[in-house]
């Protein structure tokens, strides 16, 4: 914890919404990023005391991301099926 000059301790803060445009850059660049991966990345941007407070973000950011790599997954798959039209 850093101090201010009267020697109260000031708390390090947290803003959400940086968290969420670093969460969305690491998919930008990580376009195929293991869920393990995006999670750990996610732990780190949240300071340790704050991490109690803001589990809560991690969870939803997280299954946001899971919804995204089971949307990719459908996509791929759609795409590799046989046209049946063809057939």
């Amino acid at each position: 914890m850093r101090s201010c000059a009267e020697g109260y301790p000031v708390a390090q803060t947290f803003d959400s919404n940086a968290f969420k445009k670093a969460a969305k850059d690491w998919i930008r660049e990580n376009p195929d990023g293991a869920l393990q991966d995006f999670t750990d990345f996610c732990e780190e941007q949240i300071p340790s005391t704050q991490f109690a407070a803001y589990g809560w973000l991690l969870e939803q950011t997280v299954s946001w991301y899971r919804h995204i790599l089971a949307r990719r997954d459908t996509n791929r798959d759609a795409l590799n099926e046989p046209d049946e039209a063809i057939a």
